[in-house]
This record gives C-alpha cells, sequence and structure tokens, in this order.
C-alpha cells in the first residue's frame, strides 16, 4: 500500500472553513449557506457539544472509514430517503423554488 505524507504548509492550507454559533443567529444562517455553497462542508465551533461526545464520534466515524470497502459498502446508497445512509456521490440540492 503507498501512503503519502502531507508537508505542514499543504496540512495548513487544508483548514475546513468555521462557522461560529456564539454569532447572532442571523449570521450564522447566512454563513452556513455560503459556506455551504462555495465549499460543501464545515466546521461548527462554540456549538456546546462536550469534547468527549466529538471526540467520540469522531472515533466511531474513523472506525468505520478505516474498514474495507466491503464491510462499507453495505451502508452505500444513493438514495436521500431511509435510516443512515453512506454516499460519496456529489447531488446538487434543488434550489428550494424549483
Amino acid at each position: 500500500m503507498h501512503t503519502t505524507s502531507i508537508s505542514s504548509a499543504v496540512a495548513e492550507a487544508l483548514v475546513a472553513p468555521s462557522v461560529d454559533l456564539t454569532l447572532p443567529r442571523s449570521h450564522v444562517a447566512v454563513l452556513v449557506g455560503a459556506t455551504a455553497r462555495s465549499y460543501g462542508f464545515f466546521q461548527v465551533t462554540n456549538h456546546g457539544v462536550p469534547v468527549g461526545t466529538v471526540e467520540s464520534a469522531l472515533s466511531v466515524v474513523r472506525a468505520f472509514n478505516e474498514r474495507p470497502m466491503a464491510a462499507r459498502s453495505t451502508y452505500y446508497s444513493v438514495s436521500t430517503t431511509g435510516p443512515a445512509t453512506y454516499t460519496t456521490v456529489h447531488r446538487p440540492i434543488p434550489p428550494r423554488n424549483a
């Protein structure tokens, strides 16, 4: 298996955009929309979720993604309905007024 190390300069450039929940709600809503449209993801800060809970969730996600593809594919779906699904297919969300 081939692995590539990422230089610290590259790693610093890969910082996820952040949305701070201590900002006024109207600002948060605008930031979430703009960041989701521009980047497709963001990090939420000052959300009040205990650090241990966040670390536990990240641990479970990491463990899931380290499993062989065959084990993960059981949960793969292109459907957006039903229980939890796992997908890597990008499908733009249609505008609300469409």
